[in-house]
């Protein structure tokens, strides 16, 4: 009778020990995707108006969309920024929304811009030249 409860209570603590490795291996392979950090600057007037700054984190390979979309009250159509924070651009004035991404204007919208970890971006209202 004595075996008989040893090996069970052997077997209890096995089957114990299995399930607790299985779920700490099975947190061990999920991929981490790590965050970044960026500087989203909100300017008029070719930075002489400083509007708002905000330091956002976001996933690795998030889009400036989503990080605006996030952090900000944006209006958009199809795509393209209209308003950031009820600061609307203004087609008849010449007034746009412009890209730059540590110092060099953007090559692409917003929507297909993934700023790295420390890049520093400025959405800048002024007049298209």
């Amino acid at each position: 009778m004595k075996k008989k409860a040893i090996l069970i209570a052997l077997s209890m603590i096995v089957l114990i020990l299995s399930a607790c490795s299985f779920g700490t291996q099975k947190e061990a392979t999920k991929k981490e995707v790590p965050n970044i950090a960026v500087t989203i600057q909100v300017t008029k007037n070719e930075g002489k108006e400083k509007l708002e700054t905000k330091k956002v984190k976001a996933k690795k390979g998030t889009t400036l969309y989503k990080m605006l979309q996030d952090n900000f009250k944006i209006e958009d159509d199809k795509g393209m920024i209209t308003s950031i924070n009820q600061v609307s651009q203004d087609e008849k004035a010449g007034l746009y929304w412009f890209i730059e991404i540590n110092g060099k204007f953007a090559t692409k919208g917003a929507k297909e811009t993934k700023p790295k970890n420390g890049d520093k971006v400025s959405f800048d209202l002024h007049e298209a030249n």
